[in-house]
């Protein structure tokens, strides 16, 4: 998973590094690569030390979902936002917190336990901040899905709007696989394995399939011709 992750970030980056979209997409796959890799090392650690280093890393995790919204962002084309110092304070700001909090101390999460799949987090002995946290992180992935959903329903652009389609249908698959295999388990004191790895292929491979179908993050003479086209037809 991590190497397809890797891999679709570069190709999404050399596509058009000039294009703020394929970078912030770029930045996504490193995120997710990064969270990915360190899964990879940490469960089947020989040390609960070992597999706490690693832990460390995917924490990195909690930046996707605010990336999420700022792609929207720019995939709206709203340059008005993006110029405000708040946005990327009110977008940022929590994730770095919750990032320090869960690398530099136990309030967050606490001391790797073995289950029989491996190494995994524990939560650490007052679960409020994991809880405040996870609200922030699924909130934010929410209010990124639905801002896709409603630009997918409102713009006239015939090639964003399927293209938007292949995102929040992306967007969608890691929200549902971190409610189904993290928050909600734990809440009902559930142990089933994390299964965000293997569903971060998933979220590539659709991508991959709208970079192919309808040349999402492809920026060319043929695309734009496509959406003056699609411009004309829908007006």
């Amino acid at each position: 998973s991590f190497v397809i992750l890797f891999l679709l970030g570069n190709f999404v980056y050399y596509t058009n590094p000039r294009s703020g979209l394929n970078r912030i997409f770029a930045i996504i796959c490193l995120a997710l690569t990064t969270y990915a890799f360190s899964e990879f090392m940490y469960r089947p650690a020989a040390s609960a030390a070992e597999a706490g280093f690693w832990l460390k890393f995917a924490g990195l995790w909690i930046f996707v979902p605010p990336l999420f919204v700022h792609m929207l962002i720019v995939f709206a084309e709203k340059r008005d936002l993006l110029r405000r110092k708040l946005v990327y304070m009110v977008l940022y700001g929590p994730a770095l917190v919750i990032y320090t909090l869960g690398s530099a101390t136990d309030l967050y999460i606490g001391e790797p336990v073995k289950k029989y799949w491996g190494y995994t987090y524990s939560i650490s002995g007052n679960p409020l901040p994991y809880y405040i946290g996870s609200a922030w992180n699924v909130g934010c992935a929410l209010l990124a899905f639905i801002m896709f959903v409603h630009f997918h329903l409102t713009t006239k652009d015939g090639i964003k709007k399927k293209q938007a389609r292949y995102i929040y249908s992306a967007l969608a698959v890691l929200i549902f696989s971190g409610l189904g295999t993290e928050i909600l388990p734990r809440l009902l004191g559930m142990e089933i394995p994390e299964f965000n790895t293997t569903v971060m292929t998933v979220f590539a491979l659709l991508i991959c399939y709208g970079i192919w179908k309808h040349r999402l993050f492809i920026l060319n003479p043929s695309t734009a011709a496509d959406n003056i086209v699609s411009a004309i037809s829908d007006a």
